[in-house]
């Protein structure tokens, strides 16, 4: 709860056995703990059951008044420099509005021990049965997906000497994938007429774990269709409004010209000189050679394409029971949204999630290496 201030409120054990077990709960492993007094845990975790290694920075304070912003930007400090852009923050007095507010746009999830206390219990239903209220339909089993990932092995040099590695495991899991609905704003450059909608509207599909957009590759001549993801919005995160609405001009028209900038655009090259130097080296534009403006690195499809709604082209059920887990949520719904209308400049809401069934498998080299696959499971419509 945001407005909880009991003085000394929380577990009757120390604080760190405390969030041991609140990490567990919530699906991380813990790697190294610091205890820094009587009051503050440290924690270094990694998401448990993931295909790729993702390292979680925790921090857990228990003091009388609730924790504030500056306390989350310490945390966030910790993060940058290493590198992470995956933060908790644990705390048993709660939050300021500043403190969620900023955690939100961080990407950095607060807890409070209400949160921990009913955890996951709107799904569980047994020791090792969750039930899933909207999910995309499964293709294939474990058998088949098992199949898959052994045709994928890694064999020596030419092929002599069978493989050089094994299937460790394969596992069955889901990934959470929230549902926007965006409405292009009207250009009033184009369109004077006030609250006029021009740009159309769509569906876009994003993993909350991952920070991934999805959206649909057709094949040549439609064939062969598969899922495809961009991290573009990943790389985005931390950077200001008018930088990823400038980003968005720039990957909607595949390239801007400094001849063609509005004022706007002008001037925030004038109040920020190094910003497009710092979006160069994320990988999202590059200067054109001429150096008359600028090309987008980002190849997405456009805005109306209808790619990106998946509700178009896979199979939907309502309701399923599973043994597989989720994925945890790791990017706010609200954020993302935010994120979203401004590198698309469009208003927007969140739909809720529907979750997307995927196998993953370690394999293991005969140097005792470990690889990682994915597998979406998804059923296309047309078969």
């Amino acid at each position: 709860m945001k407005g909880s201030t009991k003085s000394g409120s929380g577990p009757s054990e120390g604080l760190r056995d405390y969030v041991l077990a609140a990490l567990s709960k919530i699906g991380l492993s813990v790697s190294s703990v610091e205890v820094r007094g009587e009051h503050e845990v440290r924690v270094f975790a990694r998401t448990e059951h993931k295909a790729v290694d993702n390292s979680v920075f925790v921090e857990a304070r228990k003091q009388k008044r609730r924790v504030g912003r500056h306390e989350i930007e310490k945390l966030k400090e910790w993060m940058d420099d290493e590198n992470s852009d995956s933060g908790v923050f644990i705390s048993l007095s709660g939050f300021t509005d500043e403190a969620y507010e900023y955690a939100s746009e961080r990407g950095i999830r607060a807890f409070t021990p209400e949160d921990l206390d009913g955890f996951g219990s709107e799904r569980h239903v047994s020791p090792e049965h969750h039930i899933y209220a909207k999910v995309f339909e499964e293709a294939v089993d474990l058998v088949g997906a098992t199949n898959y990932f052994n045709a994928r092995r890694r064999k020596s040099l030419f092929g002599l000497g069978g493989y050089v590695e094994d299937i460790d495991f394969v596992e069955g899991r889901y990934a959470p994938v929230g549902v926007f609905e965006l409405k292009r704003k009207a250009d009033p450059r184009q369109h004077p007429t006030p609250n006029t909608t021009v740009g159309g509207e769509n569906t876009f599909f994003i993993n909350l774990t991952s920070c991934e957009i999805y959206y649909l590759y057709l094949g040549v001549a439609g064939r062969g269709a598969r899922l495809k993801a961009s991290n573009v919005l990943r790389r985005m995160m931390d950077l200001s409004e008018p930088a990823v609405r400038i980003i968005g001009d720039i990957v909607g028209g595949k390239e801007l010209l400094f001849e063609d900038m509005d004022v706007d655009q002008k001037l925030l090259m004038q109040e920020d000189p190094h910003m497009m130097a710092y979006v160069e080296n994320l990988g999202l534009v590059w200067r054109r050679d001429d150096g008359r403006g600028y090309l987008s690195n980002i190849d997405l499809p456009p805005f109306n394409d209808t790619r990106y709604n998946l509700y178009d082209h896979l199979a939907v059920k309502e309701s399923v029971e599973s043994r597989c887990p989720a994925d945890e949520i790791v990017y706010p719904p609200s954020g993302l949204l935010q994120l979203l209308k401004d590198f698309m400049k469009s208003d927007g809401e969140f739909h809720g999630v529907i979750y997307m069934p995927y196998y993953y498998c370690r394999f293991v080299g005969s140097n005792g290496a470990y690889r990682y696959e994915t597998l979406d499971n998804i059923r296309f419509k047309n078969g």
